[in-house]
């Protein structure tokens, strides 16, 4: 059940920003994740699926968590997921989703963030599982690391300047 989990959670945390720092060598402690970009990602999403625009400030609740900023840093700019999840969450770009879909550099993403959409209930039931097996307030089950290491995307995707 738990390898079930991990195997359609780590792909998803890795896109939405989900952090988990890598135990120490031989440290017996348990492995820990930032679920800090959960909160202000879904606040985002749902505006976005109602067609409006989030304010700067959320889209810097987002994007100042600790999992997008190590993205923004190495890998893509703000402007990928402003402009990527507009098209992947807003009912209005549909046409321009499925243009996207049909090819591209961003295909991939936009699939996966689609796939993120259709499945937000599993996905928050899937974090409240791991929330409880990984902190030992919650839990006295022992649990094993995921996400480890520094995942790389195939390219580097920066907005154009």
């Amino acid at each position: 059940m738990l390898m079930r989990i991990l195997r359609s959670v780590i792909p998803i945390c890795l896109s939405i920003g989900i952090s988990a720092p890598m135990r120490a060598a031989g440290s017996s402690s348990q492995a820990s994740f930032d679920f800090s970009a959960m909160d202000p990602f879904w606040e985002v999403v749902t505006l976005l699926e109602e067609d409006k625009v989030p304010s700067e400030g959320q889209w810097s609740a987002l994007l100042g968590t600790p999992g997008y900023m190590v993205l923004t840093k190495s890998e893509f700019d703000d402007d990928f997921f402003r402009e990527n999840f507009e098209l992947a969450f807003m009912p209005s770009r549909k046409e321009a989703l499925s243009e996207a879909l049909a090819g591209g550099r961003v295909a991939p993403y936009l699939a996966h963030y689609v796939q993120v959409k259709e499945r937000r209930e599993e996905l928050e039931r899937q974090v409240e599982h791991l929330k409880a097996t990984t902190d030992p307030k919650r839990s006295s089950q022992g649990s094993s690391t995921i996400c480890r290491g520094k995942r790389r995307f195939p390219q580097a995707h920066r907005s154009p300047s």
